[in-house]
């Protein structure tokens, strides 16, 4: 990354003064925080820090650059360089500003880093143009600022920053291919550990840097712990570098929170938001917050909470057990199963304790379970990105048989990391009828397209599972349509299509509108799932066979001899009917049941979905039939386990 050569004067003519250290404000209490109450068991609604605690000093995004020498605080400029400071948060945000190194160093002018990392070789940048924006920049390059580093002139800024270590205001003209943007300053005693760095030995690092030795990028390389040639000769140890790993700190403020009684009430903080989670007794306790600013300075807000409901009975003492808990798995893939055992085991005597074992998952109880012996046990699923404690909890309500109050025991708890692939799959493509019924034939196909979202090449045996899922989430209830392994070379950012072929859509599904989602495994097993997919509805397959329009021929039987009666079946089902059915002709006398039955029989029948057909049936009139009553036809018919019957319209007379 290009930076202007060592111009110190001041081409512009103007007086430009060096900034000085800010520090004249610091953490400050707004307000304290107001006596809270929390439920023994429970968790608390969050408390928002920021309601109580500020530093006036922060009127932007605040960062801190974590150095072996110290740590350099810096506040950007969001409103008059919005989008050089929104390029330089997404590199923090996207991890590449971890773990690399100041890698220039030109003392009286600047130090400069964000390209390298510690084994020579260039983060993974950006691919987009970042526009200059000197001209709304309220700030100039002088002492203190901080500005990115161009590689082909005005508006081919990237990832790599400099830190002004004097007034370069040369660096706010043309002449040496900027301006260059200045974003922020440093602030508090940020410029000591600026300065310190500033003094390190320098020496030419090219050789560590081979692949760019050319263009002298690790020629003024400021070194610490150093003691060999230069230009060194080999690979430096990182303990010889100057290292740096970025965040942002919001607010400008970091916290900490501490219960008077942890047994009682334990106060964690995530991103600003405090948390109380009140244990099994009931009592009062304080909790002491303290907000810390970037240049050191505290302030404190001390709070009582109260935690009613708790299952403490002095009479009874703790609980007699003794809760420990087991995973089938913590390391565990995307909507993999994880089995959970909890065995409860008795400390006093030889009791026999019956209840019921809670699970919970970071605080929120997830599921339950009955004690069977001493054991109870409970499955569920974790989606990916994600990881999770687990404990469970045993309250004893029966002992021995009588009912009593024991204090709940918990278990230690069991921390799961849920694993997400590399590989990100889609549906882009679908050959699927938008309708189908579960079972028939559909020949169709879905192409599936894997993305590489990663910085390294990901290369072996990846597994593809395609998923017919009706609640829009991919779930244990998902049913798999077609599996793909293949082995993949993919690079980062490359795409890959697969064509995977479906043949049929299972005739167990129920009826309903199916999303059509993908899960990739990757070679390390991780997975991924896509988020949305096409969307198929599908009907079970079933058959409704019905006779109608039953009429005999002749109209007037004789006894003895026979007739012909002339029957229509419908298939009012969405699948065709097959197979053998069981046919009984009779004579019916009032109109809904057969009072005489003339024959029974088998006969193989095909009715295509909704479609018709005619049969004309023979049947033997036997002479014990009683002539006097008026007949109808009457016709049932059993086939793929339906029975349906039909009564003829005209009546049959019977004659000796």
């Amino acid at each position: 990354m290009k930076l202007p050569r060592n111009r110190r004067q001041n081409r512009s003519g103007r007086n430009i003064e060096a900034l000085e250290s800010r520090c004249l404000l610091s953490a400050t209490l707004l307000s304290q925080i107001p006596a809270q109450a929390v439920q023994a068991g429970q968790t608390s609604a969050n408390v928002n820090l920021s309601t109580y605690f500020n530093d006036p000093t922060i009127t932007g995004t605040a960062i801190e650059m974590q150095t072996p020498l110290g740590n350099i605080p810096l506040l950007l400029t969001d409103s008059a360089t919005p989008q050089t400071v929104a390029n330089f948060v997404n590199y923090i945000k996207a991890g590449e500003y971890s773990n690399t190194i100041v890698h220039r160093s030109v003392p009286g002018f600047v130090i400069q880093g964000g390209g390298y990392t510690p084994d020579g070789n260039h983060i993974q940048t950006f691919n987009y143009v970042l526009p200059g924006e000197s001209s709304t920049a309220t700030l100039q390059n002088t002492t203190g600022t901080i500005a990115m580093a161009l590689s082909n002139g005005p508006g081919s800024a990237n990832s790599e920053w400099f830190i002004n270590l004097a007034v370069n205001s040369n660096l706010d003209n043309t002449v040496d291919g900027g301006p260059f943007t200045a974003f922020g300053n440093v602030i508090y005693n940020g410029m000591a550990i600026v300065n310190s760095i500033a003094a390190l030995p320098i020496v030419n690092g090219d050789a560590q840097n081979a692949g760019l030795a050319q263009y002298s990028i690790w020629g003024s390389l400021p070194v610490r712990n150093y003691a060999g040639p230069n230009p060194s000769t080999g690979t430096l140890p990182t303990s010889d570098l100057v290292t740096n790993n970025t965040i942002v700190v919001p607010g400008g403020l970091t916290y900490a929170a501490q219960s008077s009684n942890p047994n009682l009430l334990t106060a964690s903080i995530s991103n600003g938001m405090l948390t109380l989670n009140g244990g099994a007794n009931s009592g009062a306790a304080s909790v002491t917050v303290t907000a810390t600013d970037l240049g050191g300075g505290v302030a404190t807000s001390v709070f009582s909470v109260n935690v009613t409901g708790g299952f403490h009975n002095p009479s009874l003492g703790t609980t007699p057990t003794t809760t420990t808990l087991a995973a089938s798995a913590t390391a565990i893939p995307s909507n993999g199963a994880t089995t959970f055992t909890a065995t409860v085991t008795p400390t006093t005597g030889t009791i026999a304790p019956t209840g019921t074992v809670t699970f919970l998952a970071d605080g929120t109880p997830i599921g339950a379970a009955p004690l069977v012996g001493n054991a109870a046990v409970f499955s569920t699923h974790f989606a990916a990105p994600e990881s999770a404690v687990v404990t469970a909890v045993f309250a004893p309500t029966v002992i021995d048989g009588v009912a009593r109050a024991f204090d709940p025991s918990t278990s230690s708890p069991v921390t799961l990391n849920v694993t997400q692939s590399a590989i990100t799959p889609v549906v882009s493509k679908s050959s699927v009828p938008a309708s189908v019924i579960g079972g028939k034939p559909v020949h169709g196909f879905t192409i599936i397209q894997l993305t590489n979202s990663t910085a390294t090449t990901e290369k072996g045996l990846a597994t593809i599972n395609l998923y017919a899922v009706l609640n829009g989430s991919l779930d244990a209830s998902s049913t798999v349509l077609a599996t793909l392994k293949r082995q993949v070379n993919l690079k980062p950012g490359k795409t890959l299509n697969l064509r995977l072929p479906i043949k049929s859509l299972p005739a167990t599904l129920a009826d309903g509108t199916y999303t059509l989602l993908t899960q990739t495994i990757d070679p390390s097993g991780a997975t991924t799932d896509a988020a949305s997919g096409p969307t198929v509805q599908i009907a079970a397959p079933f058959v409704n066979v019905t006779p109608s329009g039953a009429a005999i021929t002749p109209a007037t039987l004789k006894l003895g001899r026979g007739g012909t009666l002339t029957v229509t079946l419908t298939n009012t089902g969405n699948i065709d009917s097959s197979g053998v059915a069981a046919i009984a002709l009779g004579l019916s006398t009032d109109g809904q049941t057969q009072a005489v039955s003339l024959t029974n029989f088998n006969r193989a029948i095909k009715v295509r979905a909704n479609h018709s057909v005619v049969l004309h049936l023979h049947f033997p009139v036997g002479k014990t039939v009683a002539v006097g009553p008026t007949y109808r036809p009457f016709v049932s018919i059993t086939q793929d386990g339906n029975t349906a019957t039909s009564v003829g319209v005209d009546s049959v007379l019977l004659g000796a």
